[in-house]
């Protein structure tokens, strides 16, 4: 495992570093080729212009020679290399020439006219030098001088050797450059990451037995020290996660071994008793016990299937009035409390079964803590379905209003399990409120003790139609 970690930290900075590269390279390439270019007009322009000065002085005394213009008239300070010609135009020879290699022919064929100028950049001039570039300038004589062309070539030898020397040293240059970019990429990219390389090994030293450790958080505010953060809150939630689940796990085998308990010690009175009197009288509790088992049961697996997979819904129209009216009939039967109810005529769209174990499980809670009296109120408002259930009991404390949700919480210790239940009715509530996109809160009731408030998105159209309806008047 070590190799293919190694191999993938490599992978990174070795892409990194190529990149770079190739960034580097196509940067330089466009770069030299562009100095190259300018660096080439440059020196052509200045030997054009020297050429074309050398060009305008001499046709400007041919001009005042005339007919006699003879190679005395050809000025000097023309630049090294340069060779001037006066062509007749009428018999298109060289009657003056500023070199003796130029006598003969002339350089150019360009004839412009009296008081033009004409440039060839990159003329072959075969009297001079095949193989050698020259820059040739013809300028037309004014009339007054007569029909001559004054002719400079121009060599472009040293200037053409410039720009090769100079893409020479560029491209043995460009190697080292690269290399060191290249290079320093790799290593940088390898010091960024050693933090990263921290953390992974950090978080692969920590185990479920050392869900308590977290991974050093740089100094540096970027990208690293968020992911250094991120993983922390991680972990945070990890471990929450962990711990409740080792509670979970106990306290549901806590809750498993009472009625288990009750069963064997009933079991083993029922088999000392020949006469099966001790069965008979002990089979209601043991059917009791049976009962309180399979919903713990039942309520653990809906539990741990939410925890899984989510909630599956069977959803469909629910007149949640006609619940919260059902739900009220039932706690008023058990004669424990006084009950009132008022609802208004909403509908919801959700699990119907599950609605109503919802409303059962806030009833059953209101009844197992009132001292007298249990309300239930059903009304529209913003479009969201509002159920309060208040009973007039001790209610609960600010600071639990949250934690009285959680799975296995009894606020009181003084209650037992039997008078108290399985501490799992509110949790399973809130995990159904949420799976029909609602909440469920806990608050202080007007009766002076809990008020256990749910919201549910009311269903479109008849949702709102009922808001202007009256409230159904309260039954007790």
């Amino acid at each position: 495992m070590t190799g293919v970690r190694r191999v993938g930290w490599a992978g990174i900075r070795l892409r990194s570093a190529l990149a770079a590269t190739g960034v580097v390279a196509l940067a330089l390439a466009a770069a030299a080729a562009a100095l190259l270019w300018v660096l080439q007009r440059s020196l052509l322009a200045d030997v054009e212009d020297a050429a074309a000065a050398r060009c305008s002085a001499v046709a400007a005394s041919v001009a005042t020679a005339g007919a006699d213009a003879q190679r005395s008239t050809l000025p000097g300070g023309g630049k090294v290399g340069q060779v001037v010609q006066v062509v007749d135009g009428r018999s298109d020879q060289v009657v003056a020439s500023s070199s003796p290699r130029s006598t003969g022919a002339p350089v150019s064929a360009l004839r412009p006219a009296p008081g033009e100028t004409r440039i060839s950049p990159h003329a072959r001039v075969a009297i001079l030098d095949p193989d050698d570039r020259y820059v040739v300038v013809a300028c037309g004589v004014p009339p007054t001088g007569g029909p001559y062309v004054v002719l400079v070539a121009a060599p472009v030898t040293a200037e053409r050797a410039s720009v090769s020397r100079l893409a020479t040293y560029l491209a043995l240059g460009f190697p080292l450059l690269l290399l060191t970019a290249g290079g320093a990429t790799f290593w940088f990219v390898g010091r960024s990451l050693l933090p990263v390389e921290r953390i992974r090994r950090q978080v692969a030293a920590i185990g479920a037995r050392r869900l308590d450790e977290r991974v050093p958080v740089p100094a540096a505010d970027d990208e690293i020290r968020r992911l250094a953060v991120t993983m922390n809150a991680m972990l945070d939630r990890l471990e929450a996660a962990s711990h409740a689940q080792r509670r979970f796990v106990a306290d549901a085998s806590h809750e498993l071994r009472s009625p288990l308990a009750t069963l064997r010690a009933t079991v083993d009175v029922s088999v000392e008793d020949a006469d099966a009197t001790s069965w008979r009288a002990l089979s209601p509790g043991m059917r009791a016990e049976v009962d309180r088992m399979s919903r713990l049961v039942d309520d653990l697996l809906l539990l741990a299937k939410a925890d899984e997979h989510g909630l599956a819904l069977d959803r469909g129209d629910v007149d949640l009035d006609d619940v919260v009216e059902s739900e009220a009939r039932r706690v008023r039967e058990l004669g424990a409390v006084t009950v009132s109810a008022a609802t208004q005529p909403v509908r919801v769209t959700g699990d119907a079964a599950k609605l109503a174990s919802v409303v059962r499980n806030l009833g059953d809670n209101a009844v197992r803590h009132a001292r007298g009296a249990v309300r239930f109120e059903l009304a529209l408002a913003n479009g969201s379905a509002v159920l309060h259930v208040d009973d007039d009991g001790p209610g609960v404390p600010a600071a639990d209003r949250d934690r009285v949700f959680d799975r296995f919480v009894r606020l009181d210790p003084s209650r037992g399990r039997e008078s108290g239940g399985s501490g799992l009715g509110l949790a399973i509530t809130r995990e159904i409120v949420l799976a029909h996109a609602g909440r469920v809160e806990a608050g202080e009731s007007p009766l002076g003790g809990a008020r256990f408030t749910v919201l549910l998105p009311a269903a479109g159209g008849e949702a709102v139609h009922t808001a202007t309806q009256p409230p159904v008047p309260e039954s007790r």
